[in-house]
């Protein structure tokens, strides 16, 4: 329809630019009856542009427009998919859905006329805007909950058996855990079971206690869960890595001073007895997977 009548406008604007040219050519040599014929064919012409553009944008109206009637599911996760329907979404961009820096963090998997699936690789925020509509005198932002993982590098725990640790609770994306609390009590747990001796609080998530068994002298990672106890599908993640050694075998990680030699020096050389060469400081020597505790 709109290439139609685009191109009956065209059609139109030429027939009066050839009769312009025929009723230039058969004037009257006057030149004031010239300037005026000029005048009039320029604000016919000028007119007749005016109501071309008005039939386009009335052409791209509400009716084109898109429209967001339904979300689902109502809460959204990273590396998770949702479903947008509506109206003639086959045409809009996820910026134009989604605005600002969103739309670098989604990917439009699938898309139609009618519905659009999006997927979720990374929740940049708490909660995610979805324009409901592109009728600018209409449209309004949809929020829904988005709920991300903590993603930061997290350093080794390192413990020594029979030796009580310092309390404390593992890191979660805060603004996710502040929109998750919103949904009910919540639950912590560890998976797998953090070693025996070592406790989780269920209801703070507070880790404490006393180890009583090694993890065999090597590191190990637990993933952190913080779900709701009426519906565990609404949880976030985060994770720790800890190693927990008995006497002897820290003292093999154990992480030294030594006087600078021709082949060992630095800001401060240390070595520690699982490795066989040395560090050029205590920092490096702590940061070795086979190293890590200090004197």
């Amino acid at each position: 329809m709109r290439i139609r009548k685009f191109l009956f406008f065209q059609t139109v604007l030429g027939l009066i630019n050839i009769v312009s040219f025929f009723l230039v050519g058969c004037a009257p040599k006057d030149k004031n009856s010239n300037k005026s014929l000029f005048v009039g064919i320029l604000s016919f012409d000028s007119s007749f542009l005016d109501l071309k553009k008005t039939a386009e944008e009335s052409d791209l109206g509400s009716s084109d427009a898109f429209e967001v009637t339904s979300i689902s599911p109502q809460i959204v996760f990273e590396d998770s998919s949702f479903t947008i329907e509506g109206k003639n979404l086959n045409s809009v961009t996820k910026e134009q859905l989604f605005g600002g820096e969103i739309f670098k963090f989604i990917k439009l998997t699938s898309v139609s006329e009618s519905k659009i699936i999006v997927s979720v690789v990374f929740c940049p925020s708490s909660h995610l805007f979805i324009l409901s509509s592109g009728n600018n005198e209409t449209n309004s932002k949809i929020s829904i909950p988005c709920l991300g993982n903590y993603r930061n590098s997290v350093l080794p725990l390192f413990y020594e058996l029979g030796v009580g640790i310092q309390p404390f609770i593992p890191q979660f994306a805060e603004n996710s855990l502040v929109v998750l609390q919103t949904m009910g009590t919540l639950e912590f747990i560890s998976n797998p079971p953090l070693p025996k001796g070592i406790q989780m609080n269920a209801e703070t998530g507070e880790i404490f206690g006393i180890p009583l068994e090694t993890t065999g002298n090597e590191i190990r990672s637990f993933q952190m869960i913080a779900r709701v106890k009426a519906n565990q599908n609404l949880k976030i993640e985060s994770y720790l890595t800890m190693i927990v050694v008995s006497g002897e075998e820290k003292f093999n990680r154990t992480c030294r001073p030594i006087a600078e030699t021709s082949t060992c020096f630095g800001p401060s050389p240390h070595v520690c007895n699982n490795r066989s060469g040395c560090f050029k400081s205590l920092l490096s020597c702590l940061m070795d997977s086979k190293c890590g505790f200090s004197e």
